[in-house]
């Protein structure tokens, strides 16, 4: 859900940013979109969205990382309209340039752990929702396994007999889900030894196929040879 809502904010503020150089008119724009996107956007993800499943804040990584390429962007724009302008003061421009490198690698470092490890407290909030949804899916499986208007009322009342839930079947479910939000939030480099053991496996299965074709063309090649040999010998005993 936050795929198309994300890029069409980041590119409105690199964009603002950038041509704020050059059509400061621009800057207008951008505020006006993001004065109004904001109580719009925060209404919608408290009261009218539902999120299917909750990131952790892993998404603020990209964001960070958002915001600095397009600061780093409007400075790049800035300083070559400074310098086709031939304006005196360029110079003055580095050290800023300078400090958001700075801020920028801090800021990485000091949220680095957050963005890699889960909190405590967020996880347990993620394990009670998840308990919670497996507890709800349960439900409407056996309010949907119960036929007629009998079912409808037993499940309005609260029937235990129909609408029990069992503790295997919930802990089935509730590990399961556990299993799919612990590969959700694998840290980054676990996910790269993965990627990386993939690729070593796919490399070891071509060298061993380009070792048996090598092994099938020397096997040839070695016939060939014998084959020579007893045709000259044959040729040159006769």
């Amino acid at each position: 859900m936050f795929g198309p809502t994300v890029p069409e904010h980041s590119i409105i503020l690199l964009l603002g940013l950038v041509f704020s150089v050059i059509a400061p008119l621009v800057l207008v724009a951008a505020v006006i979109f993001f004065a109004m996107s904001l109580p719009v956007s925060t209404y919608n993800w408290v009261w009218v969205f539902r999120r299917p499943y909750e990131g952790g804040g892993r998404l603020w990584k990209q964001l960070f990382r958002h915001v600095f390429i397009a600061l780093y962007l409007f400075q790049i724009v800035m300083t070559a309209l400074f310098i086709v302008k031939r304006f005196v003061w360029t110079p003055l421009i580095i050290p800023a340039i300078l400090i958001t490198l700075l801020v920028h690698h801090v800021g990485s470092r000091l949220l680095q752990r957050s963005w890699d490890v889960l909190s405590i407290k967020a996880a347990h909030h993620l394990d009670l929702d998840d308990q919670q949804d497996a507890v709800d899916l349960l439900r409407q499986q056996k309010a949907a396994a119960v036929q007629g208007n009998s079912a409808q009322q037993q499940q309005q009342q609260g029937d235990a007999e129909a609408l029990d839930i069992d503790p295997v079947e919930l802990e089935k479910v509730y590990r399961s889900q556990a299993v799919s939000w612990g590969e959700m939030y694998r840290p980054p480099a676990v996910q790269l030894l993965d990627q990386a053991e993939a690729v070593q496996s796919g490399l070891r299965q071509r060298v061993a196929a380009m070792q048996g074709r090598l092994a099938a063309h020397n096997a040839a090649a070695e016939a060939a040879a014998a084959l020579r040999q007893r045709k000259h010998k044959k040729n040159h005993g006769g």
